[in-house]
């Protein structure tokens, strides 16, 4: 991914990158549960889990907040679709992080943007975004990114953009 990302991924984003089924997602904004868990309104609202089957809200907010990057509209030459599927996961992240502005306590809201070979018939790239909150008093949900070896993740915060 660092081939693809380049020296600014961030500068990749663009509104006109996230399809209106993620935009959906976006519009809603973010909520703060009692318990201080950082929410995607949309998500929270169609999440069956329980939370008790979770240790800390940095976990629940990784569970909640995930979501696998929609594909199927994206060309078939590997490498084109690659960097569009990228280009619309970091679009996709930015865009939902530059919303939280309006919810208190965000500051240390970040972004997961994974790419990973799928398990599919056909191996392609898949694409994941989840979102979490930097707490001093919970691990973090990613502690050292070259430590995953089956796929490249991107890891940004708000404050990032």
């Amino acid at each position: 991914m660092r081939e693809l990302a380049g020296d600014r991924p961030l500068d990749m984003a663009s509104w006109e990158a996230v399809p209106p089924s993620l935009r959906t997602l976006i519009d809603p904004g973010w909520v703060i549960e009692a318990d201080g868990a950082c929410l995607l309104v949309a998500l929270r609202d169609g999440y069956h889990g329980s939370r008790a089957v979770f240790a800390d809200a940095t976990g629940f907010e990784a569970s909640v907040n995930g979501l696998g990057i929609p594909d199927r509209d994206l060309g078939a030459e590997a490498g084109e679709r690659t960097r569009d599927l990228f280009v619309r996961a970091v679009s996709y992240a930015a865009f939902a992080l530059t919303r939280a502005e309006s919810t208190t306590a965000t500051g240390g809201l970040t972004a997961v943007v994974s790419l990973s070979n799928s398990l599919e018939e056909e191996p392609g790239v898949t694409a994941r975004v989840t979102f979490f909150l930097e707490r001093d008093d919970e691990p973090s949900l990613v502690e050292d990114v070259d430590a995953y070896r089956e796929e490249a993740l991107l890891v940004f915060r708000r404050s990032d953009l």
